[in-house]
């Protein structure tokens, strides 16, 4: 393993198990990368960028900000706080900032091309920060059952669904503590 700090850079992760994940450049790639269809176009692409409304952007930040004000009341200090399927939408990096620097972030993408970026955007605003990435579009996570805090959702749980056959909390519970805390909102398709 590559350690600079407190951060892997390189390195594996193996359990008696047989689950084993590698670690590159900061980020954790799990086995669990499906290779079937999600969704083609996240709202980071140019081109759903180009086709949201000022409208859509102004009810995404009251969300964020309800969510921060929330996150707020909690102490989040040494808890672990984990946000999925970051590609569908992430909670702004300009908040995670202002949280307690003593929490652990887990962050969940199906690629590496956007979780390097939100490790960029993250890095930008708080190199402190800890923070863990992981590829992982199954929700098998290689961290310990009964060790999630909280979880930030927001619209992810709704793009789940769409490509997967089940709830994404399905797969999530077993990581979740007696008291976990979600705090998120989702949106409906009017057809």
């Amino acid at each position: 393993a590559h350690i600079q700090g407190q951060y892997i850079l390189k390195g594996y992760l193996r359990c008696h198990c047989e689950y084993e994940a590698v670690i590159t450049n900061g980020i954790v790639r799990t086995p669990d990368v499906s290779t079937s269809p999600q969704n083609e176009y996240y709202i980071y692409d140019q081109q759903m960028i180009d086709e949201i409304t000022p409208y859509f952007v102004s009810l995404l930040e009251r969300g964020n900000q309800w969510i921060y004000k929330r996150l707020s009341r909690h102490d989040v200090s040494h808890k672990l706080i984990l946000e999925t399927n970051v590609e569908t939408y992430v909670f702004p990096p300009k908040y995670l900032s202002s949280l307690s620097p003593y929490a652990l972030y887990v962050f969940c993408g199906n690629t590496i091309q956007m979780l390097k970026k939100l490790k960029s955007k993250i890095e930008h605003f708080n190199p402190h920060l800890n923070v863990l990435y992981v590829v992982n579009s199954q929700l098998d996570l290689p961290i310990k059952h009964h060790s999630i805090d909280t979880v930030i959702d927001v619209l992810s749980f709704n793009d789940y669904s769409l490509f997967n056959d089940c709830l994404p909390l399905n797969n999530l519970t077993p990581y979740f503590k007696r008291d976990t805390t979600t705090f998120g909102y989702h949106i409906f398709y009017d057809t």
